[in-house]
């Protein structure tokens, strides 16, 4: 462990339950900051975003989902397929 990773993050040395608060990770911090400039994020927001892996071109997606997005190719079909079913067997 490195003496910068053993430093507590803004002097919080223990907190309520007794545990070491920590800051990003160098690298989590580089993507954080890159994700705030490139998609003009709140760095907490930010910071959050890099910690979960979200690539900048999937910032947009991440935080405005559209159903028809996050559905795969074989859950967008039942409509459709239910449709034809109605269709043959009542008209």
């Amino acid at each position: 462990m490195s003496a910068a990773a053993a430093e507590p993050f803004l002097g919080v040395a223990a907190s309520a339950t007794g545990r070491l608060w920590q800051g990003l990770a160098p690298e989590t911090q580089r993507r954080a900051e890159a994700l705030a400039q490139a998609a003009a994020l709140p760095p907490s927001l930010a910071a959050v975003l890099a910690r979960l892996g979200v690539p900048p071109e999937d910032v947009k997606p991440f935080l405005s989902p559209k159903l028809r997005d996050l559905m795969s190719a074989s859950q967008s079909s039942p409509i459709t397929t239910w449709t034809g079913r109605v269709r043959r067997r009542f008209c």
